[in-house]
C-alpha cells in the first residue's frame, strides 16, 4: 500500500474552506497541484518553467498555473485553463480534490491559490514555450533529509536565506517559495513533514 492514498487527500482537504478570502493584490494567480496513486506512494506533478526577462518566476520549479485572467470565472478555472495551456493536461477530466487554500507573496503584492486534482491514466505531456520540462516526484522525496538545504535569494535589494529542497537530480533549480510553502500545507494535512527549515519570507 503507499504511504498516502488519494482518498487520505480528499478527506484532509474536505476540512478546509472551499472559498478564499478577497483580495486587492495587484497579481492574482492560481495553481493545480496534480497528484497521482503509484505503488510506493503519491507523485506530484512538477515543471521548470523557462527563464523569460520580467517573469517573477523566471526558471523556477512549480506547479503548472499563472496569472487570473479577466475572462476566467474565477481562480480554479484560471489554474485549469494555465495547465490546459502549459502542458496539455485536461484538469476537467481529472477528478478534483479540493482547494489547498492561497499564500501571499511579499507585502502581499500577490496572491496564489492551489487546488488539487488527481489523474489516474497519463498521456504525453506537451510543454508550450513557458515550460522548459515537467517532471513527477513522490511526496516521499520531500521527506528526504540531504535534499533540504538553505540558500540565498534576493528581495529588495537584500539577501534572504530560505529553506530549499533539491527536488531534482543533480545540477538544476531548487523547489523554493510558495511551491515550497503549499507542498508544506499539503504534507502537514497529511501528517507528514518537509524537514526544512522554519520562517522563512515568500517570493
Amino acid at each position: 500500500m503507499p504511504k498516502t492514498t488519494i482518498e487520505d487527500v480528499r478527506c484532509s482537504l474536505a476540512r478546509l474552506p472551499e472559498e478564499g478570502r478577497a483580495s486587492e493584490a495587484a497579481l492574482q494567480a492560481a495553481v493545480a497541484v496534480i497528484l497521482r496513486e503509484c505503488d510506493d506512494d503519491l507523485h506530484v506533478l512538477l515543471i521548470r518553467r523557462a527563464e523569460r526577462e520580467g517573469d517573477p518566476w523566471s526558471g523556477d520549479i512549480a506547479f503548472p498555473g499563472g496569472r487570473i485572467d479577466a475572462t476566467d470565472a474565477g481562480p480554479r478555472e484560471a489554474a485549469e485553463r494555465e495547465t490546459l495551456e502549459e502542458v496539455a493536461m485536461r484538469l476537467d477530466e481529472a477528478t478534483y480534490l479540493g482547494r489547498l487554500g492561497e499564500i501571499a507573496g511579499h507585502s502581499e503584492s500577490v496572491i496564489v491559490s492551489a487546488f488539487v486534482y488527481s489523474v489516474d491514466e497519463i498521456g504525453p505531456l506537451q510543454l508550450n514555450h513557458e515550460v522548459v520540462e515537467a517532471f513527477w516526484r513522490s511526496l516521499a522525496t520531500l521527506e528526504e533529509t540531504e535534499r533540504h538545504t538553505e540558500q540565498a535569494f534576493r528581495f529588495y535589494d537584500e539577501d534572504v536565506l530560505l529553506p530549499a529542497t533539491r527536488i531534482l537530480d543533480g545540477e538544476g533549480p531548487v523547489l523554493w517559495g510558495m511551491t515550497y510553502r503549499f507542498l508544506e500545507m499539503l504534507m502537514s494535512l497529511l501528517d507528514r513533514k518537509i524537514p526544512g527549515t522554519p520562517g522563512h519570507v515568500d517570493e
